[in-house]
């Protein structure tokens, strides 16, 4: 028997419902890169219910020459801490990245994730 957290009731501010984020295009190379987007307060299958604390990151990389973009896919739990957070996905989930740090900005509008190249500008709603 396996146990797993999907959520808990310990950050310092709480969304009430899903948020989305839509992140700019990072890894650029000659023929290829990534989309990113990251969800807070993640809704449960099979009961629509959003749980507190959790997360979910959808990764799109887009390769030239390939029809479609390879899917990577992972649910999390995060901690917030005034603006600063952290998402900690299973190990192995991604082949880049298991931690994600960051902080929210303009009223929650906006967040800026440290391991996604930051430079190319934050992720936004």
């Amino acid at each position: 028997m396996t146990c797993v957290a999907i959520g808990h009731r310990e950050n310092t501010s709480e969304f009430g419902t899903t948020v989305h984020y839509d992140c700019p295009n990072i890894n650029i190379q000659a023929v290829s890169f990534d989309d990113n987007a990251i969800e807070f307060v993640h809704r449960a299958v099979p009961y629509n219910l959003a749980v507190p604390g959790s997360a979910f990151r959808a990764r799109d990389r887009y390769i030239s020459g390939n029809p479609s973009a390879l899917l990577a896919r992972g649910y999390g739990l995060y901690r917030r801490a005034g603006d600063d957070f952290y998402i900690v996905f299973l190990s192995g989930t991604f082949d880049d990245h298991d931690v994600l740090s960051g902080r929210f900005k303009n009223g929650d509008l906006q967040i800026s994730i440290d391991q996604l190249e930051p430079g190319r500008g934050d992720c936004s709603v």
